[in-house]
């Protein structure tokens, strides 16, 4: 890293006395990470261009995921990598996940009410309907129609 870039990039840092994160101080997205450009190319997020510029290019399909759970950070002793289905854990384990402890249709994303999806159990029990029916009936998709039958979604 070049010193007039890293000079730069420091610029936008104000180190937290108490976590020791080093916050990113320039512009952020709706999520708090920071966004920046340097040498014409966009990082969408701060901390993965220091993550790459202490430790190296990142492995295809990895995130840069924070120990300190504080988006803004770029401090490098607080970044380690890990997959799609680490970094969820890791949210889900920490307490942020948005759906934390939400199942059924108190999930964000429910389309369906607990009792439409009994509804859509019952009527395909009896045999007199197709998934696809089911399906248009109810405003969602077969798929979601399939995996609520087969326990997939809205287990019991």
């Amino acid at each position: 890293m070049s010193d007039a870039i890293l000079v730069r990039f420091l610029s936008y840092i104000r180190v937290n006395e108490q976590t020791g994160c080093w916050e990113w101080t320039g512009a952020k997205n709706s999520d708090g990470y920071g966004e920046m450009c340097i040498g014409g190319r966009r990082y969408a997020r701060a901390h993965r261009y220091i993550y790459e510029k202490w430790y190296g290019p990142l492995p295809a399909g990895f995130y840069v995921c924070h120990r300190c759970d504080t988006p803004c950070c770029c401090n490098p002793a607080h970044l380690f990598l890990g997959t799609p289905a680490a970094n969820q854990a890791d949210c889900v384990r920490k307490g942020r996940s948005k759906s934390k402890g939400r199942r059924g249709e108190n999930h964000r994303d429910a389309k369906l009410t607990t009792a439409e999806v009994a509804e859509i159990r019952k009527r395909f029990a009896l045999g007199d309907i197709s998934r696809g029916r089911l399906a248009k009936e109810f405003g969602v998709s077969r798929t979601t129609v399939s995996d609520i039958l087969t326990g997939r979604t809205w287990s019991t």
